[in-house]
């Protein structure tokens, strides 16, 4: 027992990063599967980010007790949420009419040895073009939604970051 809450403190963080972006996903196939809102190329970009943030918080469990590591998962993390923000920013822009280049395939630009949407099409493929958000809940879409859900990994990401590296606790390598 002594163990488990030992762990606990470091291990919090990154059940809830996973946590989070599991919840989105979920959200998002809940609405592509039983409402019947298709995914855009921005929809499939944001489900790319989280997917990528999830795998690098599940890393940080198992680096978490080894500093170098532990905070370069850190910053992975915080540059997935940049890139997060700015496809939200991008999805803002459709939904307020600003900033809009028109620039919305139907095609993802995934590497070729990276083809996502060939290899989990539920999650990755796109299927309709890009349009504003829809509301969620309490009259905020989607973009508005992950506009403070990125606002929040940011501010924790930052203070994470900080924390790290101040610390002058070395001895846990």
């Amino acid at each position: 027992m002594n163990i488990l809450l030992n762990a606990a403190p470091r291990l919090w963080p990154w059940l809830t990063v996973i946590a989070v972006c599991v919840g989105l996903e979920a959200g998002a196939l809940y609405f592509q599967e039983i409402v019947g809102l298709y995914p855009c190329e921005l929809c499939i970009y944001t489900r790319v980010w989280l997917t990528g943030m999830a795998l690098v918080a599940l890393i940080g469990i198992f680096v978490r007790g080894f500093t170098w590591p532990r905070r370069l998962a850190l910053l992975a993390l915080f540059g997935l949420t940049l890139a997060l923000c700015r496809t939200t920013w991008k999805l803002l822009g459709i939904d307020y009419g600003f900033g809009n280049d028109g620039a919305c395939s139907l095609v993802a630009n995934f590497p070729s040895w990276a083809p996502l949407d060939q290899w989990w099409p539920m999650l990755f493929m796109i299927q309709d073009a890009c349009s504003a958000t829809p509301e969620v809940m309490f009259g905020l879409s989607m973009a508005d939604g992950l506009a403070g859900v990125c606002v929040g990994f940011i501010a924790c990401l930052l203070l994470a970051i900080v924390g790290e590296f101040k610390s002058r606790d070395e001895a846990t390598d």
